[in-house]
């Protein structure tokens, strides 16, 4: 993966409110329902969401895809009807990211949560919504490629016209504006709580879907659009259905970076693409995903993945793998490989860690 991937998904984990691991990591998720799967739709279904445009370029491809309706079922918890009530808004996104509450049980859910809304869209929900004419309480799923500066972001929920139309005015050809300048241009004098540069943002609805990027260009590409999506692009499909087929309820999908390390890091082989993602199945599993050039490298990796998380240890924390994770089944199919991994008392949070600093389990040595 390239470094703006990499730098992207850094925000994404602070986002998370230390949902990784250490001391201060873990949430207080309820046990809730059991099977967390994406509601109306696949992995590949909402892949399809986002233009093939975004895969042009050779440094590589983010993106982060979420049923949060299901993660806030398992979690045990709903969003509250009131935007303005903050509190309320805090404790629903505290059990939803697995936030640690002294006392309480380790998480078992960890959502991430799409970067376009941002810190300050979570903290101050009420001003976001007033802004906007939505909230993150309005979400209950997302795809997402979050790589600046033509971020893109494809959400689904209760979204109205009547909302959008109150907040930001008229739409113009299906579309709202909202902030001066060009496309991408940064405005300090314009910052508000769902721009934070002061960047104009393009919102459309889709047949009910949200659509918003700080590019016009990119909204465009996605509604309505012809040509071909990201769920053509071979290695994130594979992921994609790989994530769905585990019943994963989260899942970020990298393909085409640069995953390369010193052989005595990683004992894996050259790979395509890697995706991690949770699962709650009794209890929280952690799902990677790798696709590669042919089968016969797919078939070696699993057994050199099964010696790393038995042998190998993390660059981020110098822990050994075997104090974090337990294999729970390997299996491949054809050039795809998938392990779900039981994470006993580490925080789930570890799945959205591992792309953001470039862990050994997410890179190869050869």
């Amino acid at each position: 993966m390239g470094r703006r991937h990499v730098t992207t998904a850094v925000l994404l984990i602070l986002g998370l409110a230390a949902a990784g691991c250490g001391g201060d990591d873990g949430g207080g998720g309820g046990a809730g329902n059991e099977d967390p799967r994406p509601a109306g739709g696949s992995f590949v279904d909402r892949l399809a969401l986002l233009p093939g445009s975004l895969a042009e370029g050779d440094d590589g491809i983010l993106v982060t895809v979420a049923d949060v309706d299901a993660a806030a079922k398992a979690a045990g918890v709903s969003p509250p009807g009131d935007v303005t009530d903050q509190d309320a808004v805090t404790a629903y996104l505290t059990a939803l990211q697995g936030v640690r509450t002294p006392g309480e049980p380790a998480p078992r859910v960890v959502t991430p949560l799409p970067e376009r809304i941002g810190p300050a869209g979570l903290s101050r929900a009420g001003e976001f919504d007033a802004e906007l004419g939505w909230s993150v309480l309005d979400v209950r799923w997302f795809v997402e490629y979050p790589t600046p500066p033509t971020t893109l972001t494809v959400l689904g929920g209760t979204f109205t016209e009547q909302r959008l139309t109150a907040a930001m005015g008229a739409p113009t050809d299906g579309r709202w504006r909202v902030g001066t300048g060009e496309d991408l241009s940064a405005n300090l004098n314009e910052r508000t709580v769902a721009r934070p540069l002061g960047q104009p943002l393009t919102v459309a609805l889709d047949s009910g879907r949200l659509v918003v990027s700080p590019s016009a260009g990119q909204v465009d590409a996605a509604v309505g659009a012809g040509g071909g999506t990201l769920a053509d692009v071979p290695e994130l499909r594979a992921l994609a259905q790989a994530m769905t087929t585990e019943g994963a309820y989260a899942t970020m999908l990298s393909a085409r970076g640069r995953y390369q390390v010193a052989p005595d890091v990683s004992p894996l082989r050259p790979f395509t693409g890697v995706a991690t993602g949770l699962v709650l199945d009794g209890q929280p599993f952690l799902v990677l995903a790798y696709t590669h050039a042919d089968a016969a490298t797919a078939e070696a990796n699993a057994t050199a993945l099964r010696t790393h998380l038995a042998q190998g240890r993390s660059l981020a924390t110098r822990q050994p793998w075997s104090d974090l994770l337990t294999a729970a089944e390997i299996r491949v199919d054809g050039t795809t490989l998938v392990a779900r991994v039981a994470l006993g008392d580490t925080p789930p949070g570890m799945a959205w860690q591992l792309l953001a600093t470039r862990d050994s389990l997410v890179q190869h040595g050869r």
